[in-house]
């Protein structure tokens, strides 16, 4: 005999664990042109140059976001990012080569704090991010 409550109650408790640490429970705020803590600051030039684009929170697909101002006014984010700054204090920021967070190819970490070029697979090859606590549920980072 299966004891059904139980099952579905376990079942249910750990969508909501893996729900609540796979995403941030408040949709992406995003700011062209500037970065405030807590963003991830994408910036359309290598060595933190040019445009920048601060936004934080899950983003499922960079493209209905653009460059305002500078260099790449007008510009899409998506597969127009060459450097990122996570300027969170205790998010992990991914940044993954495929829409809907998928690392199967590439993808790109940025520990809190941290600033770096985008690797050679994913410089201006970009399309989604995740700001997450740690828990590593993607595929295969690079």
């Amino acid at each position: 005999m299966v004891n059904r409550p139980r099952t579905f109650l376990a079942a249910a408790s750990a969508a909501a664990i893996l729900g609540s640490v796979f995403l941030t429970s408040t949709p992406a705020s995003a700011t062209a042109g500037s970065c405030k803590s807590g963003d991830a600051c994408l910036y359309y030039n290598s060595g933190y140059g040019g445009s920048k684009y601060g936004i934080s929170g899950p983003v499922s697909d960079y493209a209905p976001y653009k460059f305002k101002g500078g260099n790449a006014n007008g510009q899409r984010l998506k597969n127009n990012v060459a450097s990122v700054r996570n300027m969170s204090t205790s998010l992990i920021l991914t940044v993954f080569y495929n829409n809907t967070y998928n690392c199967k190819y590439a993808c790109q970490k940025f520990p809190p704090g941290s600033k770096a070029n985008l690797n050679s697979k994913m410089k201006n090859e970009n399309a989604s991010q995740l700001m997450n606590t740690g828990l590593d549920l993607s595929h295969k980072p690079v």
